[in-house]
C-alpha cells in the first residue's frame, strides 16, 4: 500500500518540479480538516515571491506516513531532509 502511495507522490512531485524555481517542501498537518498535506514551495519570477501549492494530501491525518513518504522519496527525488519544513494548523 505504501509503495503505491509513494509512487503517486513521486509522480505528483515530478509534474510540478522545476529545478530553477523549486525551494523546498512543507509538511502540513491540519487537525481541523483531519488531513496531512505536502506543499511545494517555489519562486515565481513574474510575481517575485514564493508561492505554495499542495501537491499531495492524505486524509485522515497521518503525519508519520507523510514523513515516511518524504524520507523514502529522498532516495529518488532532489529532496533533502534539511530543506523540509513542518507546519501544524
Amino acid at each position: 500500500m505504501q509503495s503505491v502511495i509513494l509512487k503517486n507522490f513521486i509522480g505528483e512531485f515530478n509534474k510540478r518540479y522545476n529545478k530553477d524555481t523549486y525551494r523546498n517542501l512543507v509538511l502540513v498537518n491540519n487537525s481541523l480538516l483531519d488531513q496531512s498535506s505536502i506543499v511545494m514551495r517555489s519562486f515565481d519570477d513574474t510575481l517575485r515571491t514564493t508561492i505554495e501549492k499542495q501537491i499531495f494530501g492524505i486524509s485522515p491525518m497521518n503525519s508519520g506516513l507523510i514523513q515516511g513518504l518524504v524520507r523514502d522519496a529522498e532516495k529518488t527525488l532532489p529532496i533533502a531532509e534539511d530543506d523540509v519544513q513542518y507546519r501544524s494548523v
